[in-house]
């Protein structure tokens, strides 16, 4: 993962680029996520995924997520939390692209679960990628 995007570098939010859309693609929605390490001491013990990137209504025709409509990450706040792996050893954050048959409609504001419901039933075709982020 690079360090720039992490909270040990400049926290700065990645810019997702992409080719070969399934054909009739009408949006794209992008996610990143990681297992959660253990909670520091006050922070609130949570389940599931943390999603650190949640974007949405990118037009088939752009070639990166820089036009997202941003969604809430794991603490609750719209845009990009920067990784900050906690604990011995690196950990895994993945970034899945979903290509939909249809635009988010905007209702509300998404958070990760939102957005994975939603792609299930609107959903072309997907693809994930996997990095690893240590702090040292």
């Amino acid at each position: 993962l690079p360090k720039a995007i992490t909270y040990t570098g400049t926290s700065t939010t990645p810019t997702f680029t992409w080719t070969g859309l399934p054909a009739n693609t009408k949006s794209i929605a992008i996610a990143m996520e990681t297992i959660p390490g253990p909670p520091r001491p006050g922070d609130p013990v949570t389940s599931g995924n943390h999603f650190l990137y949640v974007g949405y209504n990118i037009k088939p025709t752009a070639k990166d997520s820089a036009s997202a409509t941003l969604g809430t990450n794991f603490q609750n706040r719209l845009g990009y939390t920067p990784p900050c792996s906690q604990g011995p050893g690196a950990k895994i954050y993945t970034v899945t692209l979903y290509a939909l048959s249809s635009p988010v409609p905007i209702t509300s504001t998404m958070d990760g679960n939102s957005l994975q419901a939603f792609a299930s039933q609107h959903l072309i075709g997907k693809v994930s990628k996997a990095f690893t982020f240590a702090n040292s």
